[in-house]
C-alpha cells in the first residue's frame, strides 16, 4: 500500500490539498525519473522507480514543510527533497526557506523545492545564493507535465493536469494580448483557452469579496452564452429579482441580442442580470427607474424601458478591445472596481439590487 491514496485527500486547505495530490502523483505517475530530473534542474539522474519514501504535510517541527519525497539516483544515492508549496492565497517568505535549509538540510543528500505560482519569486531564490534550493513555477510544471503526458500518455497526470487548471492552482496570467483572444475566438485553441482561465482566475484571486459588501457572493469562470469571464452569485439583502452579474469579454452576439461596436472585435463587457419574470415589477419601481437614468448617463446601456437586448440583461457596459491591445490583470481589474463602485454607490440601485 502506498503512502498516499489518490481517492483519499482529507486536507480542507487548498494549499494542502494541492500539496496532497502533487505527492500523490509523483508516488504513481508512471515516469517519475524524467518529471523529477527536471524539477531540480537535472542535477541528478534517478532511477525510474517509485520513491522510496513520502512524508505529507509536516507539523509540530521548529520549521515545517509541506513534504518530503525520497528518490534514488542512478548511482544508488537516496536523494531527500523536501517541499515547499505556495499558491496565491499566501507569499514566499526568506526566512521560511532558511529555517527549513537549517532544520531540515543537513547532509549533502537533503534538497529544498520551492514551488509557487510567480515567476518573480525566482529572485528569492536567488537572494539565497543556495545550490540546496530548486525553484519551480505551477505553470513550468503544468507545462512538463502536459510534455511528459504527450511522450507517454497517463490517465494519472492529465487529470493532475486537468485539476491545477480547472482549481487556477497551476496557472497565474498577468496578460494576454488581443491577438491571442482573436485566435483563440477563430480556432478555438486549448492552449489559448488555458490562458483565458489563468487570466480570470488571477483576477478572481486579486478581488477582495469582502469590499464588495455583498452577502454569500461567489464566482465561477464561465465560457457559454458568447462571453468568457467571471460570474458572479450573491444573496441579495432585501429583493431577490434573481440578480446576479458577468464580467469578461463578450464576443458572440448569437445569444445576448447585441451588436458588437465592430464587427468580429470582441468587447471587454460587465453584464447585471434578472430573471425575466421580475421585469414588469421593477418597471413600476421609481427608485430604479431613477437609478438606471443616472447610471446610463455613466457609461451604461438600459435593457428595462428600452428592450435592447434578451429579456435576462437589466443593465450592461461594453468596450471594445482594439487591435494590439494587451488585457491585463491590473486593467481588467480597474475596469471592475470603477464600474461596481458606480452600481454600489448609487443608493436607489443598491437598495434595491444588492
Amino acid at each position: 500500500m502506498g503512502t498516499t491514496n489518490i481517492f483519499w485527500n482529507a486536507y480542507v486547505q487548498a494549499e494542502n490539498k494541492l500539496t496532497y495530490n502533487f505527492l500523490c502523483l509523483l508516488e504513481y505517475m508512471p515516469n517519475v525519473s524524467e518529471f523529477a530530473n527536471f524539477l531540480l534542474d537535472d542535477k541528478y539522474v534517478f532511477k525510474n522507480e517509485h520513491p522510496k519514501q513520502i512524508e505529507k504535510v509536516f507539523g509540530g517541527y521548529e520549521s515545517n514543510p509541506d513534504g518530503k519525497i525520497k528518490l534514488v539516483t542512478s548511482d544508488n544515492r537516496e536523494i531527500s527533497i523536501y517541499f515547499e508549496n505556495k499558491t496565491h492565497r499566501c507569499g514566499l517568505e526568506e526566512s521560511q526557506l532558511n529555517n527549513h535549509l537549517r532544520v531540515f538540510c543537513c547532509t549533502p543528500e537533503d534538497v529544498l523545492l520551492v514551488i509557487t505560482p510567480r515567476p518573480q519569486d525566482k529572485n528569492i531564490i536567488a537572494g539565497l545564493n543556495n545550490p540546496k534550493v530548486f525553484f519551480k513555477t505551477w505553470q513550468q510544471v503544468s507545462a512538463k507535465l502536459k510534455e511528459i503526458n504527450e511522450q507517454q500518455p497517463s490517465f494519472l497526470v492529465a487529470q493532475f493536469v486537468e485539476y491545477g487548471v480547472l482549481s487556477g492552482e497551476c496557472v497565474h496570467i498577468e496578460s494576454i494580448s488581443n491577438r491571442e483572444i482573436g485566435e483563440y475566438l477563430r480556432a478555438r485553441k486549448t492552449e489559448t483557452e488555458e490562458k483565458f482561465f489563468g487570466l480570470f482566475e488571477t483576477l478572481r484571486q486579486s478581488l477582495n469579496f469582502n469590499d464588495l459588501g455583498l452577502c454569500e457572493i461567489d464566482s465561477e469562470i464561465k465560457n457559454h452564452w458568447g462571453r468568457f469571464g467571471l460570474e458572479f452569485e450573491f444573496k441579495p439583502k432585501k429583493h431577490n429579482f434573481g440578480q446576479w452579474f458577468f464580467f469578461g469579454i463578450y464576443y458572440d452576439s448569437f445569444d445576448h441580442g447585441l451588436k458588437l461596436e465592430s464587427p468580429g472585435v470582441p468587447e471587454l463587457a460587465f453584464f447585471f442580470d434578472i430573471n425575466p419574470k421580475e421585469r414588469e415589477r421593477l418597471k413600476q419601481n421609481e427608485g430604479l427607474g431613477r437609478a438606471i437614468k443616472r447610471l446610463c448617463s455613466n457609461g451604461f446601456e438600459e435593457n428595462l424601458t428600452v428592450k435592447a437586448a434578451n429579456p435576462w440583461r437589466l443593465l450592461f457596459c461594453r468596450q471594445s478591445l482594439k487591435e494590439n491591445e494587451e488585457l491585463s490583470v491590473e486593467r481588467l481589474k480597474n475596469t471592475f472596481d470603477n464600474i461596481y463602485q458606480l452600481l454600489s454607490k448609487d443608493k436607489d440601485f443598491a437598495d434595491v439590487m444588492f
